[in-house]
């Protein structure tokens, strides 16, 4: 048997290796790019123009949105009036068994 030159060998991990140092900066590079590009976007007046349409636009609920949701929300509130009402129809109840 002969013996391995391991200087030839593949590593097992690529850890302490140039593709691994390459790899690195390859995506600390695209970080960076991106980071930048993201903040110059979002300082241009243009930008903010755009986010401000698109906020009125879907945030801001319309007049058939509201109608929709209170015809299809929870039951109006109870005024005391209806709420008296009710105890004394339970006290009648209670009085007549």
């Amino acid at each position: 048997m002969e013996n391995i030159d391991e200087s030839k060998r593949k590593p097992r991990r690529t850890r302490g290796t140039p593709a691994y140092q390459y790899r690195n900066k390859f995506a600390f590079a695209w970080i960076a790019l991106g980071s930048v590009v993201f903040t110059a976007l979002a300082c241009t007046p243009a930008f903010q123009k755009i986010n401000k349409g698109l906020c009125e636009a879907l945030l801001v609920p319309t007049e058939d949105e509201i109608e929709r949701r209170y015809l299809f929300g929870l039951p109006k509130p109870l005024t005391s009036r209806e709420i008296q009402n009710h105890i004394d129809d339970g006290k009648k109840l209670m009085s007549e068994r």
